[in-house]
């Protein structure tokens, strides 16, 4: 299909839509901006399906025994030979290339339209992908190809570009920074595990990060530092990890 059909371009289509229809700029806005891609299928325009060809390194081999769900998940995919995963691989770089394009367009109307200074971006994922590394594929997994995700802030009016910062952010802070920026309440009776990047007086610890899915033999609770990564599973042995070093 041609360019404009693909869903990421549609998205992007519908987003710029509502940036350049609202009748005022005085009024605050919330715009939730979805991309399935790079979800499979893995279906391309062509001419973005070949930036990487022959450019992206062959999947990782571990030298160590993966965890039993890690042993359980190689049977999430099936390629019949290196050539085709790598195909894989290669068109999934495509797709965030593409995705990222996208991006960019929105980013551009924002600035058209006067609204880049005040507006704030976050841009995230709900999970990674394994991409063959380690024998496994999709999500579920501790391992920082399925855990590890993008987690961007762009606010010209508060930020400084080119900024890095090196303390853990989680998906549960964003509910709370809309929350303070909209000056809403939150009342609900639970803590918000989260807490807004942009409190005034910051309690939550950012020296390390918690993570946690699934239930039963198949959960798996993992607390990570700058220097390690401890991972317990209800139904395996725990494994830990030297970010640093290993």
């Amino acid at each position: 299909l041609p360019e404009e059909y693909h869903g990421s371009c549609w998205v992007a289509d519908r987003t710029i839509e509502y940036i350049r229809s609202r009748k005022t700029r005085k009024k605050p806005f919330l715009l939730w901006t979805g991309f399935i891609h790079p979800h499979p299928p893995l279906a391309l325009p062509p001419s973005w399906s070949h930036l990487y060809d022959g450019k992206v390194p062959l999947p990782v081999e571990t030298k160590t025994p993966v965890s039993q769900i890690a042993e359980e998940n190689k049977y999430n995919a099936f390629f019949p030979n290196i050539s085709v995963l790598q195909r894989w691989r290669e068109l999934y770089a495509c797709a965030v290339s593409f995705m990222d394009w996208n991006v960019g367009r929105i980013l551009k109307a924002l600035e058209e339209e006067n609204l880049k200074e005040n507006t704030l971006v976050i841009f995230v994922s709900d999970h990674g992908e394994m991409l063959g590394d380690n024998g496994t594929y999709q999500k579920m997994l501790p391992y920082d190809g399925s855990a590890k995700i993008p987690f961007i802030v762009r606010w010209p009016k508060k930020i400084e570009k080119g900024t890095v910062r090196k303390e853990f952010v989680d998906l549960n802070d964003i509910l709370p920074t809309f929350i303070q920026l909209g000056e809403g309440k939150y009342d609900y009776g639970q803590d918000l595990p989260g807490e807004s990047l942009f409190s005034k007086n910051p309690t939550k610890d950012r020296s390390f990060q918690y993570i946690e899915h699934q239930h039963g033999s198949k959960r798996w609770c993992a607390l990570i530092c700058e220097k390690y990564k401890y991972v317990h599973y209800y139904g395996d042995r725990d494994e830990l990890y030297d970010r640093i070093n290993d």
